[in-house]
């Protein structure tokens, strides 16, 4: 797998050189979505899965495809996205980034009551401005406290 991501990597660097290097500068915020982004299709992948293929309530479902879709976020994140390669404090990270979850999960809640029921905002359009505003605040989280020694490697 390392190995196709460096090929496409190098293949990227000859076609483009420009675009790469302005990508590879913003490699960090690119990665973050990208993992995100599979993070979000393994959660909602199985979410149906568990319940249309296999008949299980969608309230059980949806624990359950949230917990491996945060488990496959922090796995990207960690090792991919900000190259946090340790171990030794791993259960720590565990820790803050599922707090962190619970965390957001409480603010989205209020903030989608409030943007929608308060102020009439589409909640489509509502969900849409909190992700962003708390993908932004996830990212400094990420990146400067809970992976803060793997994000300044190369």
């Amino acid at each position: 797998m390392f190995s196709i991501y460096k090929n496409c990597k190098n293949h990227f660097r000859l076609f483009s050189p420009t675009s790469y290097h302005h990508a590879n500068k913003y490699k960090h915020i690119i990665k973050f979505i990208i993992a995100g982004s599979i993070a979000t299709l393994s959660d909602f992948s199985l979410l149906y899965f568990l319940t249309d293929v296999l008949g299980i309530w969608y309230l059980f479902s949806s624990i359950i495809a949230s917990t491996v879709g945060t488990f496959v976020s922090f796995c990207l994140q960690k090792f991919w996205t900000f190259r946090n390669n340790e171990l030794k404090n791993i259960y720590q990270q565990v820790y803050l980034y599922f707090l962190i979850g619970l965390i957001n999960l409480s603010i989205n809640s209020i903030a989608m009551y409030l943007l929608v029921s308060k102020f009439k905002i589409w909640y489509i359009l509502a969900q849409i401005i909190i992700s962003g505003i708390l993908s932004i605040c996830n990212f400094m989280i990420y990146r400067f406290i809970i992976f803060k020694h793997g994000a300044s490697k190369k």
